[in-house]
């Protein structure tokens, strides 16, 4: 674990504001208007370092429920510090429930600490993800954000959140932009397919240009679509998780940390070897923290039980 040289959090807006959301420019801020400016300091965050978007307005008898809910939901998601600002002497029960709730704490607290990411937004409804356990893993955390005014019926089945429904005005050759990311260092690409399963287009992934999930660059390609209501999906392929390898094909190093940021072990795993293995020769029952590092760049840091 790195620790920073001056402080462990930094707060990355201005003051927040009792406000579901407040006109842009002012000092003070909504919540909403909260998540959307600390979401952009993601790659900034990981454990001994963390994005603080200010205090939590829940139980100040402003947000609504649902606002309430979103706004916990939303730092948990960002793995920011849950800090409550509300009069704790005097909470009513949905307060209660809302700042106490195991499994949304849960999240915010994954020790892998990555800050989640909006992914998709569309009409107003968002999806945030953040990977859980392992910064590599295929483990994560979903966050579907409502931001209409309105309720709304959303479903998400395997691979729906990579579906988007397009209306073409007019039939031709259209770019379609993506933030694409991958932490493996072999071949990865992204397919856009048509709803009849027709290929689109291709990506292929720049694994120079990206080191780990929430480390994005921007990447097009050209496609052709025709007139009237279209629907495309994203297929991702490669290895969705480079530890099921095991190994690598060239030496890394190894660190190893406790959960409080000792230093463990430190050792350079020759071509080949098994760095799971390495890792069990630890004499600790607890969780730890690994950093590989290699000549195609430094992995980000994940969890062993």
């Amino acid at each position: 674990m790195k620790v920073p040289a001056m402080g462990n959090l930094w707060r990355t807006t201005g003051d927040i504001s009792n406000a579901w959301k407040t006109p842009a420019g002012g000092f003070f801020r909504g919540v909403s208007n909260i998540t959307d400016l600390n979401e952009s300091f993601a790659p900034l965050a990981s454990p001994g370092g963390w994005n603080d978007p200010d205090m939590l307005q829940i139980g100040n008898g402003v947000l609504t429920a649902d606002e309430s809910r979103s706004h916990m939901s939303m730092l948990a998601i960002m793995a920011a510090p849950l800090i409550a600002g509300n009069d704790i002497r005097s909470m009513n029960q949905t307060t209660k429930d809302v700042l106490l709730n195991p499994d949304i704490i849960a999240v915010d607290q994954d020790p892998a600490g990555i800050q989640g990411r909006r992914i998709k937004a569309l009409n107003g409804i968002e999806i945030w993800t953040k990977p859980l356990e392992i910064a590599t893993g295929i483990t994560k955390a979903v966050a579907v954000f409502n931001r209409t005014t309105s309720k709304k019926s959303i479903t998400i089945n395997s691979g729906d959140w990579t579906k988007y429904r397009l209306f073409v005005r007019k039939s031709g050759k259209y770019t379609f932009r993506v933030r694409v990311a991958t932490p493996i260092d072999s071949s990865a690409s992204i397919n856009i397919v048509d709803d009849n399963g027709i290929n689109l287009g291709s990506i292929e992934i720049d694994t120079t240009k990206t080191n780990g999930w929430f480390d994005w660059y921007l990447d097009s390609t050209q496609i052709q679509l025709e007139q009237g209501l279209q629907e495309i999906r994203l297929q991702f392929t490669g290895i969705a998780n480079f530890l099921s390898r095991s190994t690598f094909p060239y030496p890394v190093v190894v660190h190893v940390y406790s959960l409080k940021g000792d230093l463990l072990s430190s050792r350079t795993v020759q071509t080949g070897k098994f760095i799971l293995q390495h890792v069990n020769q630890i004499s600790t029952k607890e969780a730890v923290l690994i950093t590989i590092r290699s000549p195609q760049g430094t992995f980000n840091q994940f969890v062993v039980r």
